[in-house]
């Protein structure tokens, strides 16, 4: 037996051979586990759903299932250009957020000023108003005595 348990392989892509159940042409191309070897056969953890599964043989079997190759260089600068763009992003967006916090504080804090003097301002407005009330008062008492300005 050319497999052993545990062994990932690929399924042939065409049907081949003899012992090919119409059934089986799900798997074709497909990547199977192989559960347990015997006599001359194999019978596959992804195929245990049908009445324990299905026999399959070495000529169903393309060949052990490659895991994809990468360059791992090029997948990591190509992973690192583009967390730094993301990290230049976040801290460009980060300092734009900053600036409009600190703008946004400081007019608060000048309309809060504002308020304050426009307080400040009807307060001496009615302060200067009551004392040209009295005035007017002492005016109008002088006139009434006959004393003249």
């Amino acid at each position: 037996m050319k497999y052993k348990t545990g062994d990932r392989v690929r399924i042939v892509s065409e049907v081949t051979g003899d012992y090919w159940d119409p059934s089986m042409n799900k798997w074709l191309g497909k990547v199977m586990t192989i559960a347990r070897v015997e006599n001359c056969f194999y019978w596959m953890k992804e195929d245990e759903d049908n009445y324990g599964g299905r026999a399959w043989y070495d000529h169903m079997i393309a060949g052990l299932a490659e895991e994809p190759q990468h360059n791992v260089d090029d997948e990591s600068k190509k992973l690192s250009k583009e967390h730094m763009d993301l990290v230049r992003k976040n801290y460009d967006q980060a300092k734009q957020i900053s600036e409009l916090k600190y703008r946004h504080d400081a007019l608060e804090e000048l309309d809060r000023e504002r308020a304050r003097s426009l307080r400040r301002s009807e307060k001496r407005i009615l302060e200067l108003e009551a004392q040209n009330k009295k005035f007017l008062e002492i005016i109008k008492n002088f006139s009434k005595m006959g004393i003249e300005r």
